[in-house]
């Protein structure tokens, strides 16, 4: 099992990936780990986690640059 430390959860989905957080890496890249495969710990104040993934599940993800949010303007008839 290799222990990756993040801090803060960015996201929570159940549309994109069945049960995934959305999780930013240092560099600034993120990615939607799926919690079938994750274990996450709350490790102390201001919510601090500890995402752990298996080995072979951290080689499988792919980490991309985030994606603005565009808000649709939805107008009435």
């Amino acid at each position: 099992m290799r222990t990756v430390a993040f801090y803060s959860i960015d996201g929570v989905s159940k549309a994109k990936t069945a049960k995934a957080i959305l999780v930013q890496r240092n560099d600034g890249l993120e990615s939607w780990i799926p919690l079938s495969q994750a274990s996450v710990r709350f490790t102390g104040p201001n919510f601090q986690v500890r995402v752990s993934v298996p080995d072979w599940f951290y080689n499988k993800i792919s980490w991309k640059q985030p994606t603005a949010y565009v808000k649709s303007i939805v107008t009435g008839k």
